[in-house]
């Protein structure tokens, strides 16, 4: 079927990720990630357009969740790229620990707010995500109760 296609057909099912006759596609993956890197260009271009106080990066993130929350943005467009960047997410920190050490004096100079910022950043953090995902997952069971009850009127 694939060699019936041609090769727009096998490229296109890279692009979006469909299984063909076996191949295991890296399109789910390729979608994720542009979508992944779209917010954060998007979350980028409105800090610096704006002149907004929160990074380019978090406005990307927020916008990401936003979109994830109401529906505008599939789980499942995400999902694989999503995880693959949480498995490797060790190596995204060797540029932070590098930097690190090459500002070691602004580290000396600054002990208390630095080691103050992270103790409390990452708690702060996972408690904003919990807190986002918590709402997500209550709107997919709301979206599912309401589901199932209009299935259940269309049969009664």
């Amino acid at each position: 079927m694939i060699m019936a296609r041609g090769i727009n057909g096998l490229i296109a099912s890279y692009i979006t990720g469909e299984r063909k006759e076996g191949v295991i596609c890296m399109g789910g993956w390729i979608r994720g990630s542009l979508l992944l890197l779209a917010f954060y260009a998007l979350g980028m271009l409105l800090q610096k357009g704006l002149s907004l106080p929160l990074p380019g990066n978090l406005l990307g993130m927020l916008l990401l969740a936003t979109g994830l929350l109401f529906g505008w943005i599939k789980l499942e467009w995400v999902e694989q790229a999503s995880s693959f960047f949480l498995k490797h997410m060790l190596l995204f920190f060797v540029p932070i620990i590098v930097g690190a050490a090459r500002y070691a004096d602004v580290f000396a100079a600054h002990p208390i707010v630095l080691l103050s910022a992270m103790l409390m950043g990452p708690p702060l953090v996972m408690w904003a995500s919990g807190a986002i995902m918590q709402k997500y997952a209550q709107k997919i069971r709301r979206d599912q109760q309401r589901g199932e009850q209009e299935r259940g009127a269309l049969h009664a």
